[in-house]
């Protein structure tokens, strides 16, 4: 049932990328992929369903279900979106598993960097949780570093002025008849 979903889950979004999500070719295959995922669910430890991309191969609560050359179209959007993993919860409905589609059929440099919980908000989907991978730019604080000093050193002849404001007139005034 898992390898039955994946692969109609990425035939479906192979066909929405071609026609729109409610066209009677990706929705027949869209319906098919809801029948699959319910199967999922029926089992007795499966209380929702978790859908992760771990180091190439697609798991599927805890089980490894295929290798790194499966399912072309999911990783393509799993990678663009940044998606780590996905969670169905129970009752998912059919025009969710069609947003989750459209996202899968959108062309990488446009699913690049989007927001798969705000595209999924935008329109409706409460039984599909993205679980995203978020990088930002490091920031470097302006809070000075401890200076350490030797225990038996002399004392600096640079008085501690950190704190204070830094303009071009007080920084000559400080440096002025001080050792070079």
């Amino acid at each position: 049932a898992c390898r039955d979903f994946l692969r109609l889950l990425d035939q479906t979004s192979k066909l929405v990328g071609l026609y729109k999500a409610h066209h009677p070719v990706p929705t027949s295959s869209l319906q098919e992929a809801h029948d699959a995922m319910g199967k999922i669910m029926l089992h007795p430890n499966s209380t929702r369903v978790s859908l992760a991309l771990a180091e190439g191969h697609w798991v599927i609560n805890s089980l490894v279900i295929d290798g790194p050359d499966a399912y072309v179209q999911l990783k393509s959007a799993f990678r663009s979106a940044q998606i780590q993993s996905l969670c169905f919860m129970p009752g998912i409905r059919l025009y969710e598993l069609a947003a989750l589609c459209e996202l899968a059929a959108l062309p990488p440099n446009k699913a690049t960097g989007i927001d798969a919980t705000e595209f999924f908000n935008q329109r409706g989907v409460r039984g599909i949780l993205a679980n995203q991978a978020h990088f930002t730019r490091a920031v470097k604080t302006q809070t000075p570093a401890p200076v350490l000093a030797p225990k038996h050193a002399a004392p600096s002849p640079i008085p501690d002025r950190r704190n204070e404001p830094r303009t071009a007139a007080t920084t000559a005034h400080r440096l002025s008849g001080l050792p070079f």
